[in-house]
């Protein structure tokens, strides 16, 4: 029987445009899927939209439309979007699907006849942006902890889910399943939450009309995340023989601002169900730009489609996944696009590829050479796909990237060792027959993060691409003939780089206000792997700071360091925190290197 292969992102809130950590969680999760359709297994790859809630219904008011049209016209940006980056899904769900529906209900239905549903009254306080009910202790100078918006007092008569009952099981399961979420850090801050103790849910409201009934109570609604969790399992058409093949999930995909919800909520319903839980969740960071969170009213917000039509799709996944490792945050530059890409994409694999096929046209004919397998040089490349394979099983997919690049390299040493141009037809014949086997591994192996590129490739050695294990097979046989060579990857040349930062006039420089400022207080925020909030004296008045110094200073180092600091910056929230001013710091390749003043000077002093 054909092992299968069960992957999934997040469904997309319709409302939003797609966006840069939309594209990299579909991307990750596009990765998985083709890697293991090479492996022979039969893969289902979700992703669709959320649909319901309250917040829907409010910006459809507002645009004059009706909820349905509404969603109705929105839900083509994504699919737009994922067509643009190359995304191979197999299935796009919608929650207004009338068979997501049903599931919804019969799922809600069974926790309900299994004694985990209750009648009462919810009293706290709501945020819509994030559809999340907060007690008063978690709110963040009375905000949302999440987002960092207003939160509304909301009281009204509700269906309660019994979470707080399966707090021992869902410990048990992490201490059983090390790896149920990754990375580890996520892990460890759920299993704090956790032991923090489990209040019971909030899962209905009376007349909330845009969402799917509660089938005991139809007066009632369901709260959108039980509603939008439940995707996972209605587009198995559960209860089904899909659902017996797929289930549980290989993989859930997902961002870390929503793993409370599929790492402890999703797993209390499916233990009330008698289901199983999802094999791993897989938690990836956020991405800021030049250090700042990414927003319309900034003008920062990284558009897929845009930088895909740019520089192409390939490139774009490239960056996106060797930029960052998954779970950590990540910062997103054009420039740093374009050196990637010149460096690695176009100066090593694609140069190797190039000088290989270019090699044996001029002078084979075309025709890859009669050769000798060299051992020592193939030991190196097996073992390096060895270990690609076990990164892939374990999804740390940035290594593998890494490590299949650096296949390119050895080749590109290997090819420039042999000196084939100046050697005798018996060791040119035996450099090129290995070097043109490591293309074609090479093809195999890209494929899933380049599919575009290796499908180039296979094009011009006159090859299809086979399954994984083809790339240890030296399938390219003596007198194969192949194709004349492209370039692969068209440099992208200083002269035509588009993504200069803009001139400002002096005027405008003098409007910077710029002070040496003494770090007074460093605390951590919750849940932010590289963010401190600051408390820094700017002389006379003490402003709050949010600064990407984490793991790169400690909070000894940082506290009573002077330091220039931007003032005048107009306030942003990241993480929930307000920043209201910036440090200025040297960037050298992504690490922050503090400046400070050569003689002493007080805090609040003018740079100018």
């Amino acid at each position: 029987m054909v092992e299968s292969f069960y992957v999934t992102t997040p469904i997309y809130y319709v409302n939003d445009k797609p966006h840069i950590g939309h594209a990299y969680t579909t991307i990750i999760a596009d990765i998985l899927a083709r890697y293991n359709r090479l492996r022979g297994k039969k893969v289902l790859f979700l992703t669709g939209t959320d649909e319901h809630g309250e917040k829907i219904k409010r910006a459809a008011e507002e645009a004059g439309r009706e909820p349905q049209e509404f969603v109705d016209e929105l839900v083509p940006a994504f699919k737009k979007a994922w067509e643009a980056i190359n995304i191979s899904y197999d299935q796009f769900i919608r929650t207004t699907d009338q068979n997501h529906e049903g599931t919804v209900k019969r799922l809600v239905k069974s926790i309900f006849e299994n004694d985990d549903i209750y009648e009462g009254k919810y009293e706290g306080w709501y945020c819509v942006p994030c559809e999340t009910f907060w007690p008063e202790r978690k709110l963040s100078d009375g905000n949302c902890p999440e987002c960092g918006r207003p939160v509304e007092k909301r009281s009204h008569e509700s269906y309660f889910f019994k979470l707080s009952k399966f707090e021992n099981e869902i410990l048990e399961h992490y201490e059983k399943n090390f790896d149920f979420v990754i990375p580890e850090s996520r892990r460890n801050e759920m299993i704090n939450r956790i032991g923090e103790g489990l209040e019971d849910l909030s899962i209905t409201r009376r007349d909330l009309d845009w969402a799917v009934d509660f089938p005991v109570d139809e007066s009632h609604g369901i709260y959108v995340w039980v509603d939008a969790l439940t995707n996972y399992i209605s587009a198995l058409g559960y209860p089904s023989e899909k659902f017996e093949e797929f289930w549980p999930a290989d993989f859930h995909v997902i961002g870390k601002d929503i793993t409370w919800f599929h790492a402890v909520i999703w797993p209390a319903l499916l233990l009330s169900s008698d289901l199983e839980l999802p094999k791993q969740i897989l938690v990836n960071g956020f991405w800021t730009r030049r250090g700042e969170k990414m927003s319309k009213s900034k003008g920062n917000v990284v558009d897929p489609i845009e930088m895909s039509e740019k520089y192409s799709s390939d490139a774009f996944r490239y960056f996106l996944i060797r930029q960052k490792t998954i779970g950590e945050d990540g910062d997103f530059s054009e420039m740093d696009l374009i050196t990637r890409y010149n460096n690695e994409l176009a100066d090593t694999v694609g140069n190797f590829v190039h000088r290989i096929v270019t090699f044996i046209h001029s002078n084979f004919d075309g025709k890859v050479p009669e050769g000798e397998i060299d051992s020592q040089f193939f030991d190196n490349i097996f073992a390096k796909i060895d270990e690609i394979n076990d990164c892939m099983s374990s999804a740390d997919i940035n290594r593998a990237l890494e490590t299949i690049v650096s296949l390119a390299r050895d080749g590109n040493e290997y090819f420039q060792k042999c000196e084939p141009w100046k050697a005798d037809e018996k060791q040119a014949s035996d450099c090129l027959y290995n070097c043109a086997n490591l293309v074609d591994s090479l093809a195999i192996l890209l494929y899933p993060f380049i599919p575009d590129s290796s499908e180039k490739i296979f094009e011009m050695l006159d090859m299809e691409l086979g399954k994984i294990e083809d790339a240890k097979d030296l399938r390219l046989k003596p007198g194969h003939e192949i194709k004349k060579p492209e370039i692969l990857f068209e440099k992208i040349e200083e002269t035509e780089r588009e993504v200069r930062e803009p001139m400002i006039s002096f005027e405008d420089f003098k409007e910077m206000d710029i002070r040496i400022g003494e770090i007074k207080k460093v605390e951590d925020i919750e849940s932010a792997d590289n963010l401190y909030k600051l408390e820094i004296d700017v002389g006379g008045e003490t402003k709050q700071s949010v600064a990407g110094m984490k793991g790169y200073y400690s909070s000894e180092d940082l506290e009573g360091r002077k330091v220039p600091v931007l003032v005048n910056l107009e306030p942003s929230e990241l993480m929930g925190v307000k920043s209201e001013c910036m440090i200025l710091a040297v960037d050298v390749d992504g690490e922050p290197i503090l400046i400070e003043p050569e003689k002493e000077v007080a805090a609040g002093s003018k740079v100018r």
